[in-house]
């Protein structure tokens, strides 16, 4: 058996001092090294970038020996996360430079220029109280809360409306950035790629570019829903803050503003339900490895049990109001459940062809009334069965891409359900798509660095995103007055009653009345919904009244 060859006090002495005057290294101060094997061990990295074990600090054995100011030298100044978040703010205001003069359309009108509670004069607890609760929808006071500060600010000018949403937008690429870099930090998958900020980053640059967002930024009231995403990304990154953390107590203040961001998020709109099992997946996935011995833990069911509690409690009383709502649309619950599988097909197509033709704000959208009336219903539902079915199957081998499946699919189950919305609105991709961007960005990496393009992969990326904020620019150019927005719309889908009365509301307020009077006839022969038809036999009225006294309402134009 080989001796080891011990080191001297003296050549101990020697090698100490050399540690004091570099900078630290992975040795610890009692480890026996051999001089040739020396210079090998200065040559590595001081500062490690590493994932901690569960339960185990990051820290290397020398830094734990080192005092509090060597241990500060040792942390590198974070400049890719500094350039990747000022990158993100750049290309989120180049993208949007030209929606600041966008007017007020649709239900802007109904939460902002025609809605008093909003219109603060003095900021006072009443004013605010009666903002949140007193608007037309109540459910969502911190985002009727936001708006009514706009209008304290700004009265109705555009742009300090569009800064804020565009603000809201850059803020939830920048949360994305790290969620995804924590994502890649996982223990299932550290090890998956290499440069996985640079992916993270691509993933968030996809997500901030595409055109499917352009609703949810530039049309002012859906702020409701990028805010609503706000609080959703956060909370998320909270709890994997918590998960990594490495005391108790930075641990409970990371989970304690995950939950203060859900329940922000559910008061700005209701689709933060779904984030409960989210962050269930998301452990088992990413933290757990799949185990299923984790779901049989006391305190895992008890939370279950907890939050399916609190859910039944805020759904309960809505239910009745769900039912009744579907008595104002030209559809029942059971066509709209068959008609959904339809429409986030559709949705998936958009994602993956983006041609300008295919966005819009009124989509005609035909009604399923069965199976196979029209026959693409069912192999709408079949298709989407069957992502359902691969994302378990392939679980264990494709995290993320499992993850990704059902992230969407979950994403989007509540505004694609029972609730008698609208059939169809590009909006609701706003959160769904985040994964899926992620996803694209990992495969392409994945793909690319394998085979014989090592380093294209970031250049793919970078024409990608630069075509998808072509469009997205192209896009809002749309949106630069109602008129034109509904033009277009009426040029892709010209039986939408909807489009033809909201174009005949736009005429009637710049005075050409006999217009405004033909597109409401139109309407009326496309047999609109109860509530449709019932304002525009208003307008009509109103019409008539205006022609009778025109300088009654000419200070209203």
């Amino acid at each position: 058996m080989i001796k080891k060859k011990k080191v001297s006090r003296k050549a101990k002495k020697r090698l100490q001092g050399v540690r004091e005057r570099i900078s630290p290294v992975e040795i610890r101060k009692d480890e026996a090294v051999p001089d040739e094997e020396f210079p090998r061990r200065l040559a590595e990295p001081a500062c490690r970038d590493r994932e901690p074990e569960p339960g185990k600090p990051n820290e290397s054995p020398v830094e734990e020996s080192l005092p509090a100011r060597q241990k500060a030298g040792c942390r590198r100044i974070p400049w890719a996360d500094l350039l990747a978040v000022l990158s993100i703010f750049a290309v989120v205001f180049v993208i949007y430079s030209n929606t600041y003069t966008v007017p007020f359309v649709f239900d802007d009108r109904i939460n902002i220029t025609d809605n008093p509670a909003v219109q603060l004069e003095s900021i006072s607890w009443e004013s605010l109280s009666e903002a949140a609760f007193e608007s037309p929808v109540p459910s969502r006071p911190l985002a009727n809360l936001t708006l009514a500060l706009n209008y304290y600010f700004h009265k109705k000018e555009l742009p300090g409306y569009h800064l804020v949403n565009i603000l809201l937008h850059a803020v939830n690429g920048v949360l994305l950035y790290f969620l995804f870099a924590a994502t890649f930090r996982t223990p299932a998958l550290r090890d998956s790629l290499a440069g996985p900020k640079t992916a993270a980053f691509a993933g968030a640059l996809i997500w901030l570019a595409h055109p499917l967002q352009v609703q949810s930024v530039t049309y002012i009231v859906q702020r409701m829903n990028s805010l609503a995403t706000l609080f959703y990304l956060a909370a998320m990154l909270f709890y994997v803050g918590g998960r990594r953390a490495k005391t108790g107590r930075k641990r409970y203040l990371f989970w304690g503003g995950c939950v203060l961001s859900g329940v922000a998020g559910f008061l700005c709109k209701e689709i933060v339900l779904t984030l409960p099992v989210f962050l269930f997946l998301y452990e088992f996935f990413f933290f757990r490895n799949l185990d299923f011995s984790w779901f049989k833990r006391r305190s895992v069911i008890g939370v279950a049990a907890a939050i399916i509690f609190v859910a039944l409690i805020l759904v309960a009383p809505k239910i009745d109001s769900i039912l009744a709502g579907y008595d104002q649309r030209p559809f029942t619950m059971g066509q709209r459940l068959l008609t959904e599988p339809r429409v986030v097909v559709f949705h998936l197509s958009q994602f993956f062809y983006p041609h300008p033709y295919r966005f819009n704000i009124f989509h005609d959208f035909s009604i399923s009334s069965s199976l196979l009336a029209p026959p693409a219903t069912i192999l709408a539902i079949a298709a989407l069965f069957a992502m359902a079915i691969a994302a378990l199957v392939v679980a264990r081998r494709h995290r993320l891409l499992s993850f990704s499946i059902l992230w969407y699919l979950g994403n989007l189950a509540i505004e694609s359900s029972v609730i008698p919305l609208e059939i169809i609105f590009e909006h609701r991709n706003y959160l769904p798509t985040t994964f899926l961007c992620l996803l694209v960005t990992f495969l392409i990496f994945r793909w690319l660095r394998e085979g014989k393009f090592k380093r294209s992969a970031p250049v793919v990326i970078l024409i990608a995103a630069a075509v998808l904020a072509g469009l997205t620019y192209y896009r809002n150019r749309d949106w630069r007055t109602e008129e034109i927005l509904l033009l277009d719309s009426l040029g892709k889908a010209p039986r939408v009653a909807r489009t033809q009365a909201s174009l005949g509301y736009a005429l009637m307020w710049q005075w050409r009345l006999d217009e405004a009077m033909q597109r409401f006839r139109i309407a009326l022969r496309l047999d609109p919904t109860p509530g449709v038809r019932e304002r525009i036999w208003k307008n009509i009225d109103f019409i008539e009244k205006m022609k009778e006294y025109p300088q009654g309402y000419k200070h209203r134009q």
